[in-house]
């Protein structure tokens, strides 16, 4: 009996060892991180269709993924950890606005994600937008947003920014879009 105890309590040993050995860990956590503003010019625009999109302005999307990522999580992650990367907010403001010229001149705003001759993507959208004379907006991201991985990992992706004019314009305004992505890494 005393030996019996003993070999079973001998195996269960044994078996723990090698299980621990098998333990492997996984790690996943979400971080929110801004690829920084971006600056352009919106331009007069005196000539509109009601319903027509104009091109306000296009930037690159693309950033150091993988050095922003290595800051944020103290060199623990980089980007070859990226499981998906969804936008979670977009952020416009014009500055040199005035009564006239505001982001009360557009009925319409959107952002959209250009990759080479693909289809664009739109990722966040306002629709009857106030004629107030505001001049930052939080455009509200467009629901099912698809994982922007494969698009922010290239190098020909830009985002256009969009507008259905309601009043005309009559100076140009400076624009800044600042994107927000929460990215999801794993080990």
């Amino acid at each position: 009996m005393k030996y019996t105890t003993l070999y079973l309590s001998g195996i269960l040993a044994l078996c723990l060892l090698y299980s621990c050995s098998k333990v492997d860990e996984s790690i996943q956590r979400d971080i929110v991180l801004s690829s920084g503003p971006v600056t352009f010019n919106v331009p007069v625009i005196s000539v509109f269709t009601d319903s027509t999109l104009v091109k306000l302005g296009t930037f690159n999307a693309s950033a150091n993924l993988d050095a922003m990522i290595r800051s944020e999580t103290d060199q623990e992650f980089g980007a070859a950890n990226i499981l998906n990367i969804k936008i979670s907010q977009l952020r416009l403001e014009l500055s040199e606005t005035d009564t006239v010229n505001s982001l009360g001149n557009f009925l319409l705003l959107n952002a959209q994600l250009v990759n080479g001759s693909d289809a664009p993507i739109t990722l966040a959208s306002k629709d009857n937008n106030s004629t107030s004379t505001a001049n930052i907006i939080n455009l509200p991201i467009v629901s099912g947003s698809r994982d922007l991985k494969q698009y922010l990992e290239g190098t020909n992706t830009s985002y256009t920014i969009n507008a259905i004019v309601q009043s005309p314009t009559t100076k140009t305004m400076k624009a800044t879009v600042t994107p927000y992505y929460t990215i999801t890494l794993g080990k």
